[in-house]
């Protein structure tokens, strides 16, 4: 059975890991650093940015003078931006939503934003205090009368790309951010430290940078679209296994091409003859083939 491990960081070199990603028929990383880390072990993966990179948002980044401060997936890293945010008046966002389901969760989750409003200079009192009721709000602070954001979430990193918000980036637990603004030519949009006047001289949005903004949407969403098509395509005719028998003069779709098979023997045998990783049936006649070869 065909099986695909999409929109995936590898930061993880566990033996145990790599041995059960070889089980894979297609490996996705999010970033090219990904794919080289898995070369390294004797994966193969495609690079397909984060599938976020193709979801509609909105709205657009309407320009205004609030610079946001999102919170991170790391507590102390979090607990260090919501003490930046409120040393230089700025704004501190979390991430956290509402609960969409169980009412005793969105009970005790708007119980803990109503008490966080109560004491703002405490990071963890008031973690939930700018918290918001659904995603469409969300996006909607995010971009309306935004300056800047300094996003600490691989995620929010996202959500500024997507929606054309100027952004500072931190690292994350994994090597996600850094990698996926080295793809996108714009590693100098992160930040290395918390520093007012670093953010102050690194804040402003060129016009280089928006071209490269919308140049990495467009190849993610063209890559996005054609990593979908190429596993529906595999699921309606599956990929041949190592230990499928093939025959010489039979055509067959190797690498999303025709070819034809030199020899009989086993798709393993064709894969080492012709240096190939992907075969699927497309046997016409021995006779008919002769004009392929």
């Amino acid at each position: 059975m065909p099986g695909y491990l999409i929109n995936t960081v590898f930061d993880e070199t566990d033996r145990d890991i790599v041995e059960a990603l070889h089980g894979f028929t297609r490996i996705y990383a999010r970033e090219t650093v990904s794919r080289e880390r898995m070369a390294a072990f004797g994966l193969q993966a495609e690079v397909c940015p984060d599938l976020s990179l193709c979801t509609p948002i909105t709205p657009a980044w309407a320009p205004g003078g609030r610079v946001i401060v999102t919170d991170s997936t790391m507590s102390r890293t979090s607990a260090a931006l919501h003490a930046f945010a409120r040393e230089n008046d700025l704004e501190f966002l979390t991430l956290r939503t509402m609960p969409e389901f169980a009412p005793g969760r969105r009970y005790l989750f708007s119980a803990r934003r109503r008490i966080g409003r109560w004491f703002p200079n405490s990071y963890r009192l008031s973690k939930y205090a700018s918290s918001i009721a659904d995603s469409s709000a969300f996006f909607r602070r995010m971009a309306l009368g935004t300056r800047l954001v300094v996003a600490a979430r691989f995620h929010a990193v996202c959500f500024c790309l997507k929606m054309g918000i100027p952004f500072l980036a931190l690292p994350s637990r994994t090597h996600k951010v850094e990698a996926m603004l080295k793809d996108a030519g714009l590693e100098h949009r992160l930040l290395h430290r918390l520093d007012a006047h670093v953010l102050a001289s690194k804040a402003v949005w060129s016009d280089d940078d928006e071209d490269k903004r919308l140049a990495y949407l467009r190849s993610a969403q063209s890559r996005i679209t054609a990593m979908f098509d190429a596993i529906a395509s595999e699921v309606r005719e599956p990929l041949l296994t190592d230990r499928y028998p093939v025959y010489a003069g039979y055509r067959y779709i190797a690498d999303g091409k025709a070819i034809v098979s030199p020899a009989t023997g086993t798709v393993a045998d064709l894969k080492a003859a012709l240096g190939l990783r992907r075969v699927k049936r497309f046997e016409i006649l021995p006779g008919e083939a002769k004009g392929l070869r």
